[in-house]
């Protein structure tokens, strides 16, 4: 098996968001609580705490200073709402760093091989953040963040990021847009929240072709995506011959997920995750980080995650 680990604190439960919230810190003790006897049992999965250094630093390589410090401003003050979606509380701001701190302890334990792969258990999520704006539930891009600090410490230069979340991640690909060493790859439901993610949105610059978006209309399920994942998916990893794989790995396409109207089934998220594996195995060393975004059933959530890390987990 390979080495995975689990990175998580519980700062990530102190991001409180309100009681009608959706995206709320009972999301990760769900998954915690299911990952827990596999943590404690399987010597090939470890936890492992979040980054508490550089963090500041990463996220302004992909935001704006007037963003972080309007993030940082409005949680000292106790909290508030930074759009009509993302409302933080007083420890919202360091929890949004730690989130960040996870992709770089993930680089860090890939860089120094002690782990293969990494899931990230965090809150907030941060596929919709853009570059000087929170949004989505979403306060600073942590897939992004990663990414930037992969490529400075040399882990890797050519980086795929893989976006199943039912909602297209605009902060990732606007991040990105120009950038021909960072593919961003999306599948997700449309029409639907953000209202971005149209195929035609291919990148700019040299960074044009870097982007491919394959939106599925409400109602598809395993068959869609499995077609997508054989005919997109796969011939773009192979042209792009990436270093290292990053997921945004969000559960809400699940058939039973209050926010979304695709039908996946759980197992299918330890397919999905299977085949990222085997193409990361083919041009990375089988490298992948796992970065978590949306799923608001719990039950679905859990559960789909367990299957995901277990797929991290094959040889």
């Amino acid at each position: 098996m390979a080495e995975v680990g689990i990175i998580y604190t519980p700062l990530y439960l102190e991001h409180l968001t309100g009681r009608n919230h959706p995206e709320q810190p009972a999301r990760l003790e769900a998954i915690m609580e299911r990952l827990a006897p596999e943590i404690d049992t399987q010597p090939h999965l470890k936890i492992y705490c979040p980054c508490e250094n550089g963090t500041t630093v990463a996220v302004l390589q992909v935001h704006s200073r007037e963003h972080v410090n309007h993030v940082k401003e409005v949680s000292e003050r106790g909290g508030g709402s930074l759009d009509s979606d993302t409302p933080i509380s007083g420890k919202s701001y360091e929890a949004a760093l730690a989130a960040v701190g996870a992709g770089l302890k993930s680089v860090e334990l890939l860089k120094l091989s002690e782990c293969t792969r990494t899931f990230c258990g965090v809150r907030p999520p941060g596929h919709h953040a853009e570059r000087d704006h929170a949004m989505g539930f979403c306060l600073f891009n942590n897939v992004a963040a990663c990414t930037r600090y992969a490529q400075k410490v040399n882990l890797a230069q050519r980086i795929y990021i893989m976006d199943w979340d039912v909602h297209h991640g605009n902060g990732t690909q606007h991040i990105f847009y120009s950038d021909p060493n960072v593919f961003y790859f999306s599948i997700h439901q449309m029409p639907h929240y953000p209202g971005t993610g149209y195929p035609q949105e291919r990148g700019e610059g040299q960074g044009y072709g870097a982007t491919l978006n394959c939106p599925v209309p409400p109602g598809s399920g395993d068959d869609e995506y499995r077609r997508i994942l054989r005919e997109r998916f796969l011939p773009s990893v192979q042209q792009f011959n990436p270093e290292l794989f990053i997921v945004s790995a969000g559960f809400d396409a699940h058939i039973a997920d209050p926010l979304g109207s695709i039908n996946l089934s759980t197992s299918f998220f330890g397919e999905m995750t299977e085949v990222a594996v085997e193409a990361a195995r083919q041009h990375c060393d089988g490298m992948v980080i796992s970065m978590l975004e949306g799923g608001y059933n719990l039950n679905a959530l859990a559960d789909s995650a367990a299957a995901h890390v277990n797929a991290l987990l094959s040889d």
